[in-house]
């Protein structure tokens, strides 16, 4: 008999299944079955900035698998900190921890789940730092980038798939009076790819990586919408 999976609908991360009665229902029948499947909703990359409580350019430093319980196994993964985009934060260091991994041979796992490794340096938009959430991240894979460097030692912006980040696009809020309901509701609810990127940031798969966006320009307009929302009221 084929093993029926749970999906869990995700809007935005902050609404993701917490450590409730449900997600502890969800690892129990996780004991025998190979996968936890997933749905997760595309964002604007603006959204990805606002929803991030903390933005910060790290280097993963240790990555480790837990037992958080139970039946509950996370992956936690440690991170230097080298510069603060967005937020308080003042330690060297930070953790953070990412349902699923296995430990002593018991195995959980996470569809679409994509921790970062070690030696990997990026950017990351992390939801919260209080919350246990079951991707610390926001919308998963598009608050993940990666910094790798060209040939000349110029740092350059990918994303957590490794497709090469070319730009940033401004998604405009969609218009209530112009649309239909049923298209008002599209364009809020979009299905997100796996390891994909918010919408407006716009990659290109064959391109080399010195065409990729700069690190500096990416911090730049992060910067420039930082700016940009503080003005809104």
């Amino acid at each position: 008999m084929r093993q029926t999976f749970t999906r869990l609908a995700i809007r935005r991360q902050r609404w993701a299944p917490r450590m409730t009665p449900l997600l502890s229902f969800i690892l129990v029948c996780l004991v025998t079955a190979p996968a936890l499947a997933t749905t997760v909703l595309q964002l604007s990359f603006s959204e990805v900035v606002d929803h991030a409580e903390l933005i910060f350019e790290g280097h993963v430093s240790k990555v480790e698998t837990i037992q958080t319980g139970p039946r509950s196994i996370h992956t936690r993964v440690t991170f230097d900190v080298i510069n603060v985009i967005k937020g308080s934060y003042l330690e060297p260091e930070i953790s953070l921890q990412f349902l699923g991994g296995e430990v002593d041979g018991r195995r959980l796992v996470v569809q679409g789940m994509q921790v970062p490794e070690t030696g990997e340096t990026g950017i990351f938009f992390v939801e919260s730092l209080q919350e246990a959430l079951i991707h610390p991240l926001v919308g998963w894979s598009q608050g993940h980038f990666l910094l790798e460097s060209d040939q000349r030692g110029a740092s350059r912006v990918l994303t957590a798939d490794h497709a090469p980040v070319t730009g940033l696009a401004l998604v405009p809020a969609a218009d209530p009076a112009s649309e239909t309901v049923a298209e008002a509701l599209e364009d809020s609810i979009r299905i997100l790819e796996d390891n994909g990127a918010a919408r407006g940031v716009i990659t290109a798969q064959d391109l080399p990586v010195e065409d990729a966006m700069s690190a500096s320009d990416f911090r730049a307009q992060i910067q420039l919408m930082l700016d940009v929302q503080q003005q809104v009221p």
